[in-house]
């Protein structure tokens, strides 16, 4: 398999050394798709020493597999190696649990796997609190963060459709075939944060599995928590870091946000999109699985086209060779298409008025590769800065989960993902304004898209 033996390749020219004092800085690569991401956390994850630090949503399957068998490997190898792992239990297959036995048979001090449940709240929606966040952090030094599942209709090439048996569980018969999605890879001093952050969100879920009837919903409840201890070794990868894909930041370029349900209307990660979105001069480029904003999100990027902003916009359609999945969430992103285009919120009777306005500087493209979606949670704010993470431009990412991104404030970090970006473009079917139109005043689709709405944060 290719995927393998790009990943024994790199883990041929790898190798532990202590840094320097003095060397350390961070450095990045963006990531052209899901499953190149995969390659580069199986390359850190074969060099662990000391700990591997692990969040997805979904994980399952054959990535699961793999993941697992790379954790064995260095586990057998590395008596004093710690494994945590936080995921839910939707996507785990009948061999998952399996091998997660096994591995807390045969290393029961090293190896924990805790579930994040589902949780519901009725709160200021009916919606569930949910661990969204993605990210891998290896002893400290090297890391992965973005939107990409772990599991293999979720963590693909995104530009073609793969074939795959059909997938166990409730969800199998909807799921896409595949996803086109954007993460990072990188190292540096910023993966101590992450991890210290890492550790306060597992302890949430921790915590939630011993009670079962309460969910203490404050990460910072649990900044004293028993898993962190500093490392001071550091692996080091020659592969990545003599890539010509690798991009050196200066103090400043990059800066993590964690965003969740304790936060309430003071969500970090939404208050640096509207800081971003608010200061947008040229133009905006945006990719997401969604597009039903956090209203003062929606309302920023209102203004913005309005004082001219060039807004292109990356999401998911429903129907013609979309999969299944897209028709629990595409009407709610079908609605919120005209008040961009127009710059203007309207009624349902003003169809008429609306078609006679001229519209804005903004094209909306859907994804458009058969059973695939686009699963992407990023903006470049004028090919300067990046945003990428887990948090959806849905209500739900504002309100109930909790989420990270990472914000890059370098240009040619903003460039490598806008190349990426181009590629997304040209494998997505623009609206129309006309169509755009016709989904948001038919009393139909915009009652399906209000609905759609009112429960996604069930989604």
């Amino acid at each position: 398999m290719k995927k393998t033996l790009f990943v024994l390749f790199l883990s041929l020219f790898a190798f532990t050394t202590p840094l320097m004092k003095g060397e350390e800085k961070n450095s990045v690569i963006v990531t052209d798709n899901g499953l190149e991401m995969l390659s580069w956390q199986l390359a850190f994850i074969a060099q662990a020493n000391h700990s591997i630090d692990l969040s997805s949503c979904y994980f399952g399957g054959e990535i699961c597999q793999e993941i697992f068998a790379a954790i064995e490997a260095r586990l057998s190898a590395c008596p004093d190696l710690k494994v945590y792992i936080l995921t839910t239990p939707i996507m785990l297959e009948k061999k998952d649990f399996a091998y997660i036995e096994k591995l807390e048979k045969l290393y029961p001090n090293n190896f924990t796997l805790v579930h994040a449940s589902y949780v519901l709240t009725i709160t200021p929606d009916l919606a569930a609190h949910d661990n969204h966040i993605k990210m891998l952090v290896v002893d400290e030094h090297y890391f992965t963060a973005g939107g990409t599942n772990l599991d293999i209709r979720l963590c693909s090439e995104g530009t073609y459709t793969p074939e795959h048996p059909p997938k166990e569980g409730p969800m199998g018969p909807h799921m896409p075939a595949g996803a086109r999605d954007q993460d990072v890879v990188g190292r540096g001093p910023i993966a101590k944060y992450l991890r210290e952050e890492f550790y306060k969100h597992f302890s949430v879920w921790v915590d939630y599995n011993k009670k079962m009837n309460k969910l203490e919903i404050n990460p910072n409840t649990f900044k004293d928590n028993p898993y962190y201890s500093p490392i001071l070794d550091k692996p080091f990868v020659d592969t990545f870091e003599t890539s010509d894909q690798l991009i050196d930041l200066d103090d400043g370029d990059i800066k993590a946000f964690f965003g969740g349900p304790h936060q309430k209307k003071n969500n970090k990660i939404s208050k640096e999109y509207l800081r971003l979105i608010k200061n947008a001069k040229e133009e905006i480029c945006i990719a997401n699985l969604y597009f039903s904003p956090y209203d003062p999100i929606f309302d920023a990027l209102i203004d913005a086209v309005n004082r001219g902003v060039k807004l292109t916009l990356i999401t998911n359609g429903t129907g013609d060779i979309r999969p299944s999945y897209t028709d629990f969430f595409a009407w709610a992103n079908r609605i919120s298409y005209v008040p961009v285009l127009y710059g203007k919120k309207y009624n349902i009777w003003d169809a008429l008025a609306c078609s006679k306005k001229p519209v804005k500087k903004t094209k909306i493209y859907e994804y458009h590769v058969k059973d695939m979606i686009i699963h992407k949670k990023m903006m470049i704010v004028d090919k300067k800065t990046l945003v990428v993470g887990s948090y959806n431009l849905g209500v739900k990412s504002h309100y109930s989960d909790y989420e990270l991104i990472l914000a890059f404030y370098n240009p040619d970090v903003a460039v490598a993902a806008y190349k990426v970006w181009e590629k997304d473009l040209a494998h997505s079917k623009q609206v129309t304004p006309k169509e755009a139109r016709e989904w948001y005043f038919n009393p139909i689709t915009s009652y399906k898209g209000a609905v759609q709405r009112k429960f996604h944060g069930l989604l």
